[in-house]
């Protein structure tokens, strides 16, 4: 599911919109009550404070709702001094984790396949093809998603699939991230990590369970011209498979 929903090209709080719905369904004249108004800020702030998304969400639901005065003035004044603050998932060690989160699943995957074990530790995470996500993406993702289906899905040379992955397994559910991972009949690929709220986190060429981390250009670049970093240079001699045999 996605954090996030897109009105007229600006992006909102997808829960904030949902509860607020759920606030007057059923209400006799549909104005929004003061009662609510105070859910909807302490709803918003989490107990840790308010994003800009949150602040820019409450801002439209004062437009675009019918409040009772007290509601309508609480909430004003309280889009202009809530303080802001940075989501708990920015943290610069988020990236870090979730590389490593990534590779630990992919080598799961690679050795069940090696071991001959029915077991998929990545489906759990799935969320589809790019033709069959129906969800709201934050543009740098989505452009992430058409440009590897563009130019291998569509191509006919591999297949893309998005997932939604737990940075770590003791943190809350959504401190997550997205893995867009492609992959060639080859064995080899490349896969991009990005924050549901767009922040990258990796961008790297993959060859079986391996994954060189590097830049988004020339990560990009490779997929042009079918070569591997540097650091890739014995990749066939360091992969499990080539251990096994």
């Amino acid at each position: 599911m996605s954090y996030y929903r897109t009105i007229d090209g600006q992006r909102y709080d997808a829960a904030l919109l949902d509860r607020i719905q759920e606030l007057i369904a059923g209400q006799g004249d549909g104005r929004v009550s003061y009662e609510d108004a105070q859910h909807l800020v302490a709803f918003a702030q989490d107990g840790q404070g308010i994003t800009d998304t949150e602040r820019q969400t409450l801002a439209y639901l004062v437009a675009h709702y019918n409040w009772t005065d007290k509601a309508k003035a609480y909430l004003e004044g309280q889009v202009q001094d809530l303080p802001v603050v940075v989501a708990p998932v920015m943290d610069l060690r988020f990236g870090q984790m979730a590389r490593e989160q990534y590779q630990r699943l992919r080598l799961g995957y690679w050795q069940a396949q090696l071991e001959g074990v029915a077991d998929d530790p990545w489906g759990q995470y799935l969320l589809g093809r790019p033709g069959e996500l129906e969800m709201e993406l934050v543009p740098v993702v989505q452009e992430a998603l058409w440009f590897y289906d563009e130019s291998v899905a569509q191509a006919d040379w591999g297949s893309v699939y998005l997932y939604q992955m737990p940075i770590a397994d003791n943190l809350p559910p959504h401190c997550s991230f997205y893995a867009i991972e492609t992959s060639t009949d080859g064995d080899d690929g490349w896969v991009e990590l990005y924050l549901p709220t767009g922040e990258a986190l990796g961008f790297g060429r993959t060859y079986i369970e391996l994954v060189y981390w590097g830049e988004r250009t020339p990560n990009r670049r490779y997929v042009r011209t079918g070569g591997f970093p540097k650091a890739a240079a014995q990749r066939q001699q360091r992969t499990i498979w080539n251990k096994a045999t």
